[in-house]
Formats: C-alpha cells, sequence, structure tokens
C-alpha cells in the first residue's frame, strides 16, 4: 500500500480540509489532482489548471497574516463540506495557521530524493547540489511537523501510487472516508498514467513561457541563496576562532591541574560551546524562515 497513516485514522464526519504537503517536483502535484477527481473542491478561478497548486494561506512580511488567512479559510468552509490545498512551502508557518482548520487531514508525500533532483535540474534547469540544500529544508520542516502534529495524518509513496494507482485511489479515498465511485476511481486511475503534469480536462498543458518564468524564478532563489551560504559560513569559522581563543585562553591547563579541576574545566568549556552553537542554529534558523 503507498498509504501509511502515522497519526490516527481519519475520524468519522463529512466536513474535511485536506492540506498536501511535500517537495517540489515529489509528487504533490500528482496527488492534489487525484484528490479533485475525488471531490476535494479547490476554486477553478485560483488554482493552476495542471499543478493543481493553490493556498488559502496569506502571508505578510514572511509570516502568516492571520486576519486576511481566517477570513480566507472560513470563506471556504462555508462553500464547501470537503475541500483543500496543496502548496509546499506552508509546511513552514503550519504552526500559525492550524487552529484556524477545520477538522483538518495532512496528507505527505514523498518521492525518491534522486527523481526529485534529475526532475527539477531538467525542468528548472537547476543543479543537482544547489538543489539539494531546499529539499533538506522542507524535509526538515515535514520532520517537526510530523513529531508534533494532533491531527490525523498520513505519509504517501507517490512512487507507489504510479506503480500500482488502483491500489493508491482506495487507501486514499478509504483513509480520508470520501465516497468515490467506479466511474471516478477510473478518472483517478487514468489521470496517474504518465509522470508529467495533467489538467482535469484532457489535453492541458503548461505553455513554454510559464515552464521559462518559473525556471528563472527558482534560479534566482536557489542560486541566490547559495551565493549567500559561504558568506554565513565564513562568518561563522571567524567566530568560531575567536571563541576558541578565548576560551583556550580562560582554560589553560598547567601540571598542578587535578583531574576533578580539568573535568570541570572541560564541562564549562563544552557548557560554554554548546550554548554559542544553539545561539548561531536559531539565528541561521531563523534567517532561513524569514528568506522563506
Amino acid at each position: 500500500m503507498s498509504l501509511e497513516v502515522i497519526n490516527s485514522a481519519a475520524p468519522e464526519g463529512k466536513q474535511k480540509t485536506i492540506i498536501v504537503f511535500g517537495l517540489g517536483r515529489g509528487g504533490t502535484s500528482a496527488l492534489a489532482g487525484v484528490l479533485r477527481l475525488m471531490g476535494m473542491a479547490m476554486p477553478e478561478d485560483r488554482t493552476h489548471p495542471l499543478k493543481h497548486e493553490w493556498s488559502p494561506i496569506a502571508y505578510r512580511e514572511g509570516q502568516v497574516d492571520r486576519q486576511r488567512t481566517r477570513e480566507a479559510l472560513e470563506a471556504m468552509d462555508s462553500q464547501f463540506p470537503v475541500w483543500g490545498w496543496k502548496s509546499p512551502s506552508d509546511v513552514f508557518h503550519v504552526a500559525q495557521y492550524l487552529s484556524f482548520l477545520r477538522n483538518p487531514h495532512f496528507i505527505i508525500v514523498f518521492r525518491n530524493v534522486y527523481d526529485v533532483l534529475l526532475a527539477t535540474r531538467k525542468y528548472e534547469g537547476i543543479e543537482l547540489e544547489a538543489w539539494m540544500p531546499d529539499i533538506v529544508e522542507v524535509l526538515r520542516a515535514i520532520s517537526e511537523f510530523m513529531k508534533s502534529t494532533l491531527s490525523p495524518t498520513a505519509i504517501f509513496s507517490y512512487d507507489g501510487m504510479i506503480a500500482d494507482p488502483q491500489s493508491a485511489v482506495m487507501s486514499i479515498s478509504g483513509w480520508l472516508g470520501l465516497d468515490v465511485g467506479a466511474e471516478q476511481a477510473n478518472s483517478c486511475i487514468h489521470f496517474l498514467s504518465g509522470k508529467h503534469y495533467k489538467g482535469l480536462v484532457e489535453g492541458s498543458v503548461i505553455d513554454q513561457e510559464e515552464i521559462e518564468r518559473d525556471s528563472k524564478s527558482a534560479k534566482t532563489r536557489v542560486y541566490g541563496r547559495q551565493i549567500e551560504r559561504p558568506q554565513e559560513m565564513l562568518f561563522e569559522i571567524e567566530t568560531d576562532i575567536v571563541s576558541a581563543k578565548n576560551i583556550l585562553r580562560k582554560r589553560q591547563v598547567n601540571g598542578t591541574d587535578t583531574p576533578e579541576l580539568l573535568e570541570s574545566k572541560y564541562l564549562e568549556m563544552r557548557r560554554e560551546y554548546r550554548e554559542r552553537g544553539t545561539r548561531r542554529i536559531d539565528t541561521r534558523a531563523l534567517s532561513d524562515q524569514n528568506a522563506s
């Protein structure tokens, strides 16, 4: 089976909000398209016809705009018993809007990272080593969410879905409690044939201008951050050198030190180093979050 429940089975009830998380080029579009065919509502005028991407989460200065987000969520709740969205970057701020969601159900899509890297290079033109830090950051955010969430959550294999679409459709609809008839199921299975973006309307394609625009946007973000990383590393190295010299000056060892004194000096040195390292990590995480 391509779906595994990690946090409770879906409770009874027709009203649900379904959120799809995962890596870019990681199968989120395929899953979102299948969910739409199963009856998950998304606003037709604002949802990408092939990527099946849209989000009600509004942002202001890198943080969730709580008022606008709440209004958008309530508007969808009032119109649809089952609706949802797919926007991979929303995983970074899920704690800021989780309390606004009505009966949320999360599905996290995983795909072979090697294939994600190759697909990104093919379509965005971004080299493998440049894209890898983004993958690590998204997976870290997903990991933190999986550890802390109390909402119904399942993990899903894109590779398993493509290999056995019939089982995938049955496991998804069964877990979510969606009433999917034979015709709908066949539409979902047909939708999953092939490994390219598909619209709900046969023959939909992404035009070349959009492909180039997406590629330029991704390159600007990814390569810009890669250029900044060596500067951050240089600053950290310089800080480490200064800190190490200060620690060594304060922790000079002489021949008269007892084992107990040496142990005390070592533990104090380790504590100071770890505290400084934690502050540095927290500062970097905040900087990365603001950048996203």
